[in-house]
């Protein structure tokens, strides 16, 4: 039985954390449906550096309560499918939210492809090809602080039951 696929666009979800406004948007082609077969979780966590009792580092997560300048925020999105049959083309865009940076290479989503924006999500590429005018006016490599926006593009299927996540850290300025 052919199934018709069609691409569903699901709410944007909202997340606070520490006055730090982060929307995400979450596309997915599916099984054309009343209701997304996709159920999609925001959390924002902040990590703190702890010593264990042979002084060795460890970087843990925490709830993102008391943020300031300097500390460092992980914002994961996870994704489950609950509808009967896997899913594909699954997209979760995250813009970076306003007074934090980004921190270079914390992208991360087992089999995803992470592309960057540097102009508000109107277009993604790799950070190696994303080009900013620098302050001569002549165009060059953007770096970390340039960008905008993730995106994570979901390769192959989500099966059904079956949950994936992205996530990035970003730096309180």
């Amino acid at each position: 039985m052919k199934h018709l696929l069609k691409r569903l666009f699901l709410n944007r979800h909202f997340l606070f954390a520490n006055g730090l406004l982060m929307s995400v948007t979450l596309s997915v082609a599916g099984i054309a449906q009343d209701k997304s077969p996709v159920s999609f979780a925001n959390k924002a966590q902040k990590q703190v550096i702890i010593y264990d009792d042979k002084g060795d580092k460890q970087r843990v997560l925490t709830d993102a309560k008391v943020m300031v300048p300097g500390d460092t925020v992980v914002y994961t999105s996870t994704f489950t499918n609950i509808g009967p049959v896997p899913v594909s083309n699954i997209v979760v865009s995250n813009p970076i939210p306003a007074n934090t940076q980004y921190i270079i290479f914390s992208a991360k989503g087992k089999g995803t492809t992470v592309t960057f924006s540097v102009d508000g999500g109107k277009t993604y590429a790799a950070a190696s090809e994303l080009k900013v005018f620098g302050e001569n006016g002549q165009k060059q490599t953007a770096q970390s602080k340039h960008y905008t926006d993730i995106r994570w593009v979901y390769r192959g299927e989500l099966s059904s039951g079956t949950s994936g996540s992205v996530s990035f850290n970003v730096n309180i300025l």
